[in-house]
């Protein structure tokens, strides 16, 4: 189960879960920097490009689905 705070696991080596309504977890590979997060409804997006700092940033925000949409979505090619 999750500790206190919005992630449950280290940034990196896999996925970790987020305490948000719509999004469900998330994973990042600083290698390529790429973002995957998989969504509460079962969608699963890949967002490419995204800077380490904006994936921590992620992690630490208190609306993880808000930060996501403001700036993630709109700057990020996705797949």
């Amino acid at each position: 189960s999750c500790k206190a705070g919005h992630f449950c696991q280290d940034m990196f080596g896999g996925m970790i879960r987020l305490r948000s309504s719509c999004i469900y977890a998330v994973d990042y590979s600083p290698e390529t920097r790429s973002l995957r997060v998989w969504f509460h409804n079962n969608g699963t997006y890949t967002y490419f490009g995204v800077p380490l700092a904006t994936y921590v940033r992620l992690l630490n925000s208190s609306s993880p689905g808000r930060f996501l949409a403001s700036n993630i979505k709109p700057y990020y090619s996705r797949a």
